[in-house]
């Protein structure tokens, strides 16, 4: 009997263990099933794409992964940095280090999509003989006209750069501005060394080579870039632009619109033809000479995660592959440019620029097509060193010097500003959007902190867009980071996203914490993944909190809720709070008070500082003191 008894336990055993297997299976399985892409509001793989790889690959579940912040660039950067990248990857930046991509992406170079596309990009993003990126669609950028005013006053669309100086000349005589922009920006000096660089230096092969050496920290600029720095400071003394003018964009755009500015310098996908203006695009011509290029400012690149090279993978870089076969036909790259004055880089792109570059043919016929290639980290802090050589208070040496330092001692945009916290570990989105509360709800005084993330379970905007955005990765977080799990504010300021505080009653406040939020579908504007008109409402967006104490039944209704202080939290009373603003509507709230003093990402910059340990919300933070004297 007792033998009986030991084989039926040892089948059991048995039994048992073949279904833990079975499961196993099953849920690695379904995951290898799903291939992962991300994305954000303007930067996606087109519905119309993913759609059709879901008929021809139905075992495949295709998940995107939305980004609802404000620093799609940054966010793409971390992902890579940590290791967390989907399957295929959408990011706006080529310009990292080496090893970055080489860890993280499948090098295309031996794959035939990359035959699709003109030698000139593809070589662009040659990185030691290997290629990690297919390009999106480029806008082109130049120097604006309107083909009416130019017609008005008799004036001709130069075809040198002596033309160009000619034309500067002509037209400062008429009393009207020669060249707008956002003159009051530094970033708009960088940009346009972008550009005076992208025809002088960044259209040759040893251009592209120095640039991403550079990048990598492998080259200097001294001894290289002073004959292209002294070029770009004869674009100003010349009069082609005019940096003692401190007016912004809006201003000068009004301007030019009103026939007070000839030319805006600009992207062309900017400006639209109509009834009364007729747009054209003059190129960047390499300083002192005609020839001519149009600097491209390409909108992202594609990639695909490098794991999907190993062995068990090959489904999935099939369907990978796929993708990047469908958006590398003119009909993909059409569905992914917004507006006509967009360009490809396929070989035999058909898109129509003739009317924009009506005077130029000769530029578009020989593919002169040279990167805006930007050293973000180097650029942007040398920004105000560039206006500092043009008013002479710098040398064209110390300018050079400083672009080295700041390169030899690299601090990336990851680590710019204040240092706040080390994360411990890597947050979940749900303990991110928690710190961002608590940082609300302290900042305030109030009771209550609450708000939801800026996309929902199901990848849907909230609209208007609010909300926080992303996770915080394990390691030092820094001031300006929080851009990427922040937004702009909603109702058409400058700046960051607003707080808003008032006293919300006890019934709501349980109506918003157990049904969530839902919002208007944003109108159809994009062929996105989500963005765009399903009609009706989205569905819910759940709020997180600081200052409560709350516990969900199964079925997400309020089984106990209290204040941090032990107070139950009654339906008859009233409660104060902080929130972003919108996050929890206005009509929601009583003694409604909007704060104009510090955005969000100032008041999350300060709550970082505290010291605090996140220990009531159980968030794994903690302040290192050493650290903090560095700042």
């Amino acid at each position: 009997m007792r033998k009986v008894y030991k084989r039926v336990l040892a089948v059991c055993i048995v039994i048992v263990f073949l279904a833990l297997i079975s499961v196993g299976c099953s849920k690695e399985d379904k995951e290898d099933n799903v291939f992962t892409v991300n994305a954000c509001k303007t930067r996606y793989v087109p519905k119309s794409i993913l759609d059709k790889v879901r008929k021809e690959y139905p075992e495949m579940e295709i998940r995107v992964e939305m980004y609802g912040g404000a620093n799609f660039t940054l966010e793409a950067a971390e992902r890579l940095d940590h290791y967390d990248i989907p399957d295929l990857f959408v990011t706006t930046r080529n310009d990292l280090e080496i090893d970055t991509y080489q860890d993280n992406l499948l090098d295309l170079s031996s794959y035939e999509v990359l035959n699709r596309y003109i030698t000139q990009a593809i070589d662009s993003m040659n990185m030691n003989g290997s290629v990690y990126f297919i390009p999106n669609f480029t806008s082109l950028t130049g120097l604006v006209y309107d083909k009416n005013v130019f017609r008005e006053h008799g004036w001709k669309a130069p075809h040198s750069y002596e033309e160009l100086v000619s034309l500067c000349e002509q037209v400062e005589k008429t009393g009207i501005q020669g060249v707008g922009g956002a003159w009051d920006n530094p970033s708009a000096y960088s940009n346009v060394l972008a550009c005076t660089m992208a025809a002088d230096f960044y259209s040759t092969p040893e251009g592209t080579t120095w640039f991403y050496d550079f990048v990598q920290g492998k080259a200097k600029g001294e001894g290289v870039i002073e004959p292209y720095i002294a070029n770009y400071i004869r674009w100003y003394e010349d009069g082609i632009f005019d940096y003692e003018i401190q007016e912004n964009r809006a201003v000068q755009r009004e301007k030019f619109d009103n026939g007070e500015i000839a030319m805006m310098y600009g992207l062309i996908g900017n400006f639209k033809s109509d009834d009364e203006h007729d747009y054209g695009l003059i190129p960047f011509f390499k300083t002192g000479t005609d020839e001519a290029y149009y600097p491209t400012a390409t909108a992202g690149y594609f990639a695909l995660n490098k794991k999907l090279g190993e062995k068990g993978n090959e489904k999935k870089l099939e369907v990978g592959l796929r993708i990047l076969d469908l958006l590398s036909t003119e009909e993909g790259q059409k569905d992914m440019m917004r507006g006509d004055a967009c360009y490809s880089f396929l070989r035999g792109f058909k898109g129509d620029l003739t009317e924009i570059t009506e005077s130029y043919q000769d530029v578009v016929g020989q593919n002169h097509f040279a990167p805006m290639n930007v050293d973000m980290n180097t650029l942007a802090a040398t920004a105000t060193e560039l206006i500092k050589m043009l008013e002479g208070e710098l040398t064209q040496e110390e300018y050079i010097r400083s672009c080295d330092d700041i390169k030899r001692n690299e601090i990336t945009e990851a680590y710019t500003g204040e240092y706040l916290f080390t994360a411990k570990e890597n947050f979940t989105e749900k303990q991110t959007v928690q710190y961002f509360a608590a940082a609300l709800q302290d900042y305030a005084g109030t009771q209550i902190g609450m708000v939801t993330p800026s996309v929902n379970e199901q990848g849907e905007f909230s609209n208007p867009m609010t909300g926080i955005a992303s996770k915080f990765y394990k390691g030092d977080i820094y001031s300006w980071p929080l851009t990427r799990n922040t937004l702009t504010a909603i109702d058409g300021t400058s700046g960051w996203a607003k707080m808003s505080t008032g006293t919300i009653s006890g019934e709501t406040l349980y109506e918003l914490l157990e049904d969530g939020i839902c919002w208007k579908q944003a109108e159809d504007r994009m062929d996105n993944e989500y963005y765009y008109d399903k009609g009706g409402m989205t569905s819910p967006f759940y709020y997180e909190t600081a200052g409560l104490d709350v516990e969900f039944t199964s079925d997400h209704k309020i089984k106990s809720i209290q204040l941090n202080d032990g107070t139950p939290v009654k339906k008859s009373g009233s409660y104060t709070i902080a929130t972003l603003h919108e996050n929890v509507p206005d009509n929601y709230l009583e003694d409604l008070q909007i704060e104009e003093e510090e955005t969000i990402l100032e008041i999350a910059a300060k709550y970082g500082k505290t010291g605090m340990k996140g220990d009531k919300n159980n968030l794994p933070m903690e302040r290192d003191l050493e650290k903090e004297k560095k700042n």
